[in-house]
């Protein structure tokens, strides 16, 4: 499935649309202050006949090419502006997901977490970076989140999954599921905290 992005334009879309706009706009004069060095010689040359027709065409081409440059740019704003909104979009669906997202490091530090997740472990987000999580669990089940990551940090395996209770967090001491997975690129384990009754 295709995906068309806001703002861009192929190189022929490019070239008939700066021409389009080329001929709406007044031609440039070599007087103008922007004008450059450069374009006034070419001026010139299309004001002298042994070299007019080599001359237009070339500032013509130059013209075109300025347009081309001014619709890119303008296009990088639209798309910057886009993307920077899909990020915000995202990152407000991360931090407000029902679940707690946390990624670790091989030690099993804290390197990145949602504030679902920071709810869960009962602390602010940002004195939580850099902390152990199993810190944050009972000894038995710190060992058995040991025992998972350190799995997975070997490729013993893809993911796992147990369930654990925290020590604290917004509703005092629960269980949650904990899922986790390796990010291989990253270097990086990617786990989930996702609440679950007590019996």
């Amino acid at each position: 499935m295709s995906h068309t992005i806001p703002g861009y334009l192929t190189s022929a879309e490019l070239r008939t649309k700066a021409r389009a706009k080329l001929g709406q706009t007044a031609q440039p004069d070599a007087r103008d202050a922007h004008a450059t060095e450069a374009m006034g010689v070419l001026y010139e040359l299309a004001a002298a006949p042994d070299t007019a027709a080599d001359a237009l065409a070339l500032l013509h081409e130059l013209q075109v090419h300025q347009v081309e440059l001014e619709l890119l740019a303008e296009a990088q704003v639209a798309i910057r502006a886009q993307l920077e909104t899909d990020l915000a979009r995202q990152q407000q669906l991360y931090d407000c997901a029902p679940v707690g997202y946390f990624t670790l490091d091989a030690q099993g530090q804290l390197m990145e977490l949602n504030l679902t997740g920071a709810q869960q472990l009962g602390g602010d987000r940002e004195a939580l970076l850099g902390q152990r999580l199993e810190g944050h669990l009972s000894p038995a089940d710190g060992a058995t989140l040991r025992a998972m990551l350190d799995r997975i940090a070997q490729g013993d395996a893809l993911h796992d999954a147990a369930h654990l209770t925290l020590a604290g967090g917004a509703h005092g001491s629960h269980r949650v599921c904990a899922s986790a997975q390796v990010d291989v690129q990253a270097g990086q384990i990617l786990l989930t905290f996702t609440d679950w009754p007590t019996p």
